[in-house]
């Protein structure tokens, strides 16, 4: 949630410049090394933040992430924010720690917060009806947009079918899924290309693209003002998760007019705002389908371009700052 906690500070510094608002982070670069990086990270998280926490001594503390709700605790007697992005762990039990954590105490930090932030409705309902966290405490902020992404515009149908994935590689994105769609595509069409932004897909998917004449791309972890370059160049995003908070890479490529292709859930719907393809289920045919008959028809393509970029116009982040700064001030003046 490194970005997260850039645009908050960039927002609130650039639309409230005489607020009084401290970012504690730690300091340092994370060391090279699985084991170092690992260490270092437990070491911040479980005592260097909860000290600079304690010691801020501030009125209004804002936990940007679910997943560090255990510093409530440090931050007490000051009034508690903790933006919440996401309620995927509750999805599925997983052996690990972070799981059992989130678990143990986030759940618990959420319920006892003076007020979650939720970036978008759907999470919202989430948090009210599946961990019982008060409606009234709960503010639904969506993440903004940079610029860049409305600054870029999409370069419309090519005669190379580039089906465009942006994210981690975890269970809830069903990377299967996109491969298996784009392996049934690459083998009925002809000039197909996978192309993935994130976490790198293995040899394995290179394979299975090349015995039906199709071809991947791994562009790796981008640096975030380079991805608007790669939206506007690829044919169509493909974001058949089973869940999100939010789905950013969605909200961006209709920034850039990049068709979009999507599962059929609800933070996904709310993202969209109807301005994409959802599908249901997690049919790879269905899935294929659904693109080639959004490129099949240029003139459909185009007014979804129009449209989503029109709808991301209305994520920006001085209206985020805005819901935040108002936040800040209530708990400020509000009697406990």
């Amino acid at each position: 949630m490194d970005l997260y906690a850039r645009d908050v500070r960039r927002s609130l510094e650039r639309y409230y410049p005489q607020s009084d608002v401290a970012v504690l982070q730690p300091d340092g670069p994370v060391p090279r090394g699985k084991f170092r990086r690992r260490i270092r990270i437990l070491l911040d998280r479980y005592v260097v933040l909860p000290r600079s926490v304690r010691d801020s001594r501030r009125s209004v503390v804002h936990i940007l992430d679910q997943t560090y709700a255990h510093l409530t605790r440090a931050a007490r007697p000051a009034r508690v924010v903790i933006t919440c992005h996401d309620c995927i762990p509750l999805e599925k039990p997983r052996l690990s720690i972070g799981w059992f954590l989130f678990r143990l105490v986030a759940v618990h930090q959420l319920r006892r917060a003076d007020r979650v932030i939720a970036i978008s409705q759907a999470t919202k309902n989430e948090l009210v009806r599946r961990l019982g966290v008060d409606s009234e405490r709960v503010r639904v902020a969506p993440y903004g947009l940079d610029p860049c992404f409305l600054e870029a515009r999409w370069q419309g149908p090519r005669p190379t079918l580039r089906i465009l994935h942006v994210g981690t590689n975890a269970d809830y994105k069903r990377m299967p899924l996109v491969v298996k769609t784009a392996v049934r595509l690459a083998s009925r069409r002809q000039q197909v290309e996978l192309w993935k932004v994130g976490e790198s897909l293995g040899a394995d998917v290179q394979k299975a693209l090349d015995g039906v004449g199709g071809l991947l791309r791994n562009f790796g972890r981008v640096p975030h003002e380079q991805l608007p370059a790669i939206l506007a160049d690829a044919s169509v995003l493909l974001f058949p998760s089973a869940t999100e908070g939010f789905g950013r890479p969605v909200a961006e490529a209709l920034a850039v007019g990049l068709p979009v292709v999507a599962s059929d859930v609800e933070s996904l719907r709310e993202t969209t705002g109807g301005n994409a393809v959802h599908v249901g289920g997690a049919d790879p045919e269905a899935f294929a389908r659904a693109i080639e008959s959004l490129i099949d028809t240029p003139e459909r393509a185009d007014l979804l371009s129009h449209r989503g970029r029109t709808w991301a116009r209305k994520y920006r982040w001085d209206t985020h700052a805005a819901t935040l700064r108002d936040v800040y001030a209530e708990l400020a003046t509000e009697d406990r």
